[in-house]
């Protein structure tokens, strides 16, 4: 009977340090592959935040030089505007509501106003006047080293002071040899009296390197003004794929500060994770 005793001790000593899942607060922990997975979630959350900081610029901004006809307003140049310095838009266009749009950072430059967060590079694309809709190709649009390469195909509509935009995202979020590949379709808001990005909803992937997985944001909120970095301080990212279980990344208000985030895999207790550590 001793000997049985010691064995089944033996055995539950075994698998406490090793023999099941990793365990944290009666929860499961991520394994190396679900870690990546959070890292990459984090990182679409920030390209489409990214990506929104010129989109918004565009919109309110493009509107305002916009004819009740959808033609430019009489400017010197003909029937060119050019507007801002950080970027410098460009619309270009002769008759009708579609303009060709190019869009200038000059050097590094605070984007929004923002001290801290400077930006460089430069995007091209379309703007229609009538249907209040923007296709901007972006091409090394750089912001804090974190280079955004890709596309946005989006309808806008402002509101009540902000700028929501809806559409199809395909973008690749740079940061030195790192990239993570976003694609899919999403409604992201702006909030310029908050300089807040939330991303209402997202539907599609996040690729880093060789693995996919799918992806949905929800009421994701970022603010560089308010947090002096990009991580998110509210919402949820959920996550699965081949390698991983399905899990839900939840941000709080003190992620920027902390950078640790609440993750629940499957309907196991939720545990605290780093994205420092990741």
């Amino acid at each position: 009977m001793k000997f049985v005793a010691f064995a089944a001790a033996f055995v539950l000593l075994s698998l406490s340090l090793g023999g099941c899942p990793q365990q944290g607060n009666g929860g499961v922990s991520p394994t190396a592959a679900e870690e990546s997975g959070i890292h990459a979630a984090n990182s679409s959350a920030r390209s489409l935040a990214q990506a929104l900081s010129l989109l918004q610029f565009v919109a309110t901004d493009g509107a305002a030089r916009i004819s009740s006809d959808g033609s430019l307003r009489s400017v010197s140049q003909g029937r060119d505007v050019t507007f801002g310095s950080c970027p410098e838009v460009t619309l270009s266009g002769t008759t009708g509501v579609n303009f060709t749009l190019s869009a200038v950072f000059p050097g590094d430059c605070a984007l929004l106003g923002v001290s801290g967060y400077t930006c460089g590079g430069a995007a091209t694309g379309t703007y229609n006047a009538l249907t209040q809709s923007i296709t901007a190709n972006f091409n090394a649009l750089r912001c804090n080293e974190r280079s955004l390469d890709g596309t946005a195909e989006i309808a806008f509509l402002l509101a009540g002071g902000n700028v929501t935009v809806n559409g199809a995202w395909t973008l690749a979020i740079a940061d030195g040899s790192e990239q993570v590949a976003t694609t899919g379709t999403g409604i992201v808001t702006y909030d310029p009296q908050a300089k807040r990005a939330t991303v209402q909803s997202f539907s599609g992937t996040c690729t880093q390197g060789d693995v996919s997985l799918t992806l949905t944001l929800t009421s994701v909120r970022i603010s560089y003004s308010a947090n002096g970095n990009l991580r998110p301080s509210a919402g949820t990212a959920t996550l699965s794929g081949d390698g991983i279980r399905t899990m839900t990344v939840t941000f709080d208000e003190d992620t920027p500060a902390t950078g640790v985030v609440t993750v629940q895999i499957g309907s196991a207790a939720a545990v605290k994770v780093d994205l420092d550590t990741l």
